[in-house]
This record gives C-alpha cells, sequence and structure tokens, in this order.
C-alpha cells in the first residue's frame, strides 16, 4: 500500500497533538467534542505508544489498517458527517433485521438453510474496509472485514459477472503461487456447499441474507498484510457474483468459523486479533488491527468469549448488568442471556454501527436516561432512533449527558458520552443516543467501541477491553 509522505506528517502531528491533549485533560475535566457539540464527563484514555515490533509477545505479530468504508467514497465525502452517521444507521437496521431473521427460525430450518446459506448478514453492511494483497507478486485490493461471517474471497478474472469495483480484478495465472484446492481439503470440507469441479478442484457457492452471493473457485493463495506475507491461505476466487458489497472489492471473514482469516492464521498468530477504532470524526487517521499477540493486548481486561451453537461465527460477551452514569439499571437477567433456543446473549460486531438492547433491558435503559436528562425531548423518527434531545438553547460548555457503563463478566467496559451520543443534524441542535432495540438478540455496536483496543483471544475463549486513544497505535 502506496504511503503519502504529506499524510504521514499530518498524522504524526495529529499524535503529537493527541498526547498535549490528553495531558491537559489529565488535571482537568474531561471534554468531548462530537461534530461541533461538545459533551462533558466521560473515561481516561491510556497512551499506548507502542515500541518497535521487537517488543511483542511473540515475533508472529502481523499490522494492518482499517479504513471506515465513508473514506473510501468519493460520493460520501461532501456530506455531513451526521448524514453519514445516519446512512450507517440505515444500514446497521437491515444488517440486524437480517440477523433476527435468521434467529427466528426453528434450528432444523437452520441446518437447511446452512446448505445454501452461511454469511447471515448483509453483504453490504460492513463499515470497515481491510488493504490485503494476494498472489506473486501481489495484487492490491480493499475488502470489508466482518466478524460475523467467515469466508475470504475477492472477485477473480475470468468474471462471468462482476459488480463494479474500485481495483482491477485478481487475475489468477499472474499468480506463480495460486492454486486451486481439491475437494477433499478440509477447508473446501467446511464450506457449506461445497461441489467438485470435473477437474476434482473445489468450487463454492455462498450466499448472504441479503440475497447477495458469490460463485467460484476455492483456492490457495499467498496473502501480504502491510508487508508481512504468509503462504497458502484458502480464499474464494468469486467469478460470479450478485450484490455491491460496499463498493469493495471482496470480503474477509473474521467470523470463528475455520475458513475465517484469524482462524487460518492460527497455527502462526495463535488465534489472536485485536482492532481499535478511532473516532469516526476525526479525518485522515487509520485504525489499527493487528493479527498475533501484540504487547499492548497484555494490559487489556478480559471477559469470558460466550458460545452459542446456533450461531456460532460471532462473538458472544456475557453481560452482568448496566450503569447510566453512577446508577445501576434495573434489567432482569434474562435480558442478557442466550436461550436454550439460541436466541439472547450480547454480541460484539465491528460491522454494526449503533448498540442494540433487547427491549428487557433497552426500556429501563432508556427509564435511566430520561431520569437523568432534563432538556426537551425531540422527535427520534427522522433519525431512525429511538431518544433525542433538543440543545439549541444549551451553550457547549453546559452541555451535560451521562455516560453508561456495561458491566462484563470481570470487566466495566465505560461508554462515554462521546460514544453515547451523536449530533445527528447539520446545526448541532439535536442529539440522540446512539442506541435502538433489538427484538432477538444485543449488538455492542462500533461507535461504542471507538477508542478501545478490542482484542479477540479465540485460543482462550476471552475477548480484552482497553480504553486508548486508538490514533497513537
Amino acid at each position: 500500500m502506496s504511503v503519502n509522505p504529506n499524510r504521514c506528517i499530518g498524522a504524526m502531528a495529529m499524535a503529537v497533538l493527541c498526547v498535549i491533549v490528553l495531558l491537559q485533560l489529565l488535571f482537568a475535566t474531561e471534554c468531548y467534542q462530537s461534530g461541533g457539540g461538545i459533551f462533558r464527563g466521560g473515561r481516561k484514555l491510556e497512551l499506548l505508544n507502542r515500541n518497535p515490533a521487537d517488543a511483542d509477545l511473540n515475533t508472529n505479530v502481523m499490522r494492518s489498517v482499517l479504513v471506515h468504508r465513508d473514506d473510501l467514497r468519493t460520493s460520501t465525502s461532501s456530506r455531513s458527517r451526521s448524514e453519514r452517521f445516519l446512512d450507517a444507521v440505515k444500514r446497521s437496521r437491515i444488517r440486524v433485521t437480517e440477523l433476527e431473521k435468521k434467529l427466528r427460525t426453528s434450528r432444523e430450518e437452520q441446518v437447511q438453510a446452512a446448505r445454501s446459506l452461511e454469511g447471515q448478514v448483509s453483504a453490504g453492511s460492513g463499515e470497515y474496509v481491510l488493504q490485503i494483497s494476494l498472489g506473486t507478486p501481489p495484487q492490491q485490493f480493499s475488502a470489508i472485514v466482518d466478524t460475523g461471517s467467515d469466508l475470504c474471497w475477492v472477485q477473480c478474472a475470468p468474471c462471468a459477472r462482476c459488480f463494479e469495483q474500485p481495483d482491477p480484478l485478481f487475475i489468477p495465472l499472474a499468480s506463480s503461487s495460486y492454486s486451486n484446492a481439491s475437494c477433499t481439503d478440509s477447508l473446501c470440507d467446511a464450506l457449506p456447499r461445497p461441489t467438485c469441479s470435473m477437474r476434482n478442484t473445489c468450487t463454492y457457492s455462498y450466499s448472504y441474507g441479503d440475497g447477495s452471493n458469490t460463485r467460484g473457485d476455492f483456492a490457495f493463495e499467498t496473502v501480504t498484510l502491510n508487508g508481512s506475507t504468509l503462504a497458502r491461505i484458502g480464499f474464494g476466487c468469486g467469478h460470479n457474483q450478485e450484490g455491491t458489497f460496499a463498493g469493495a472489492d471482496g470480503l474477509i471473514g473474521l467470523g470463528q468459523g475455520p475458513l475465517s482469516l484469524p482462524s487460518q492464521l492460527n497455527s502462526s498468530f495463535t488465534h489472536i486479533f485485536s482492532y481499535c477504532l478511532v473516532d469516526q470524526s476525526t479525518t485522515g487517521t487509520f485504525s489499527p488491527i493487528t493479527f498475533g499477540n501484540a504487547a499492548e493486548n497484555s494490559r487489556a481486561s478480559f471477559t469470558p468469549l460466550l458460545q452459542n451453537e446456533d450461531n456460532p461465527s460471532y462473538y458472544y460477551v456475557g453481560v452482568e448488568s448496566i450503569s447510566v452514569g453512577n446508577r445501576r439499571v434495573p434489567t432482569p437477567p434474562s435480558a442478557f442471556r442466550i436461550d436454550a433456543n439460541g436466541v439472547g446473549g450480547v454480541i460484539l460486531d465491528s460491522g454494526t454501527t449503533i448498540t442494540y438492547w433487547r427491549l428487557a433491558a433497552f426500556i429501563p435503559i432508556l427509564a435511566e436516561l430520561r431520569r437523568q436528562i432534563s432538556y426537551p425531548e425531540a422527535d427520534p423518527t427522522p433519525y431512525g432512533l429511538n431518544l433525542c434531545y433538543d440543545i439549541s438553547s444549551v451553550s457547549a460548555s453546559s452541555l451535560t449527558l451521562p455516560s453508561m457503563t456495561v458491566h462484563l463478566t470481570n470487566v466495566d467496559f465505560e461508554i462515554p458520552v462521546s460514544n453515547l451520543w451523536v449530533l445527528v443534524d447539520n446545526f448541532g441542535e439535536t442529539v440522540c443516543t446512539a442506541m435502538s432495540t433489538s427484538d432477538q438478540f444485543s449488538i455492542i455496536g462500533n461507535v461504542q467501541q471507538q477508542n478501545n483496543l478490542i482484542v479477540t483471544d479465540v485460543a482462550n475463549s476471552r475477548v480484552g477491553f482497553l480504553a486508548t486513544d486508538c490514533s497513537t497505535l
């Protein structure tokens, strides 16, 4: 991936400025600015100025960056931050609705559906893109990352039906390291609906909840991420696609299944990956993603990773209770549990923008927010949200809103004011909570994950959290 020297200089200057500001915040009341409005209250962020690579806990650490989809598309450059946020809210609702449909089916129906349907959510609903190269010599692509699906794939030449993408198609014949997988390979068997070609090579058909799909050859190829190279990674070489896939070149599955990139890196990178999402109001700054046991991971606090047999790719965490401000919200324990039918639980998902709570939790959360806020409510309907306030008569210096804490098993995950409230108009007069409700499960979305190092340690069945300024990593 080419690097613009001016961008590097700008990023270094921004990082220095962030250090100065954060040091000042250690001796003063913390404030957060979001789209022109200043939100008081919050948490202290640790500064993780990374040491060189030899400081990592083992030498097998591969680092790269995630780019928000809005930063890739020129069509969104003229839209304000609030407009882009509301577009993302709509995409999140589609994503959640599709997963709810899947969970409404019986277990027998799910088994039947799994033969033709693997990705449960919209293939175009991912919010972050990873720059990745395939082949020898490397061919570069931008692919959506999705913690809710497993298969990695890009569009390949020749292509019978392909959507428009920003980069040239992958050309297998131009790569000396490309090889088709055999029908007897274990990864071919892990596909939801593998078939065998006349040449005894593995072919696939992989569908998503919105009707998008990809079909082609399942193959092995050398993958390059930010200069680090890995041989023999299984991926789909798509020759026939339906859908738009967010205008990217393909998709990288980060789920728990055997086909996902973290699972395939298990032998070299101990099945650990971490990411740290920068504030979306920050422009020109990328979000770091790391595969392997990086040095900064050791400072995270860990909660057990829970399993849902009916939804095995997703990352579930155990929530015990929730606090708004300093007040514990009275919620029934069943609001956060996975029941015998695989319904419920709390998913950690980078592809969903806002947080969704099941109704049993959401109603008392809203009641407590209303109890603590005295500003006049605004109609949330135009924004697709549930609780908004008119702050047109409130000065920035006096605006006060509560934060939230999600009490996980062994970890208190703090959601500061800047991650809980979002200005939704271009005049800075309406602020809404970045949460909504879901029937079948709860999701902690990527806005609430901003400026947190999230460590997914599948090898030890745990997820780590560390509040930090992600722009300094």
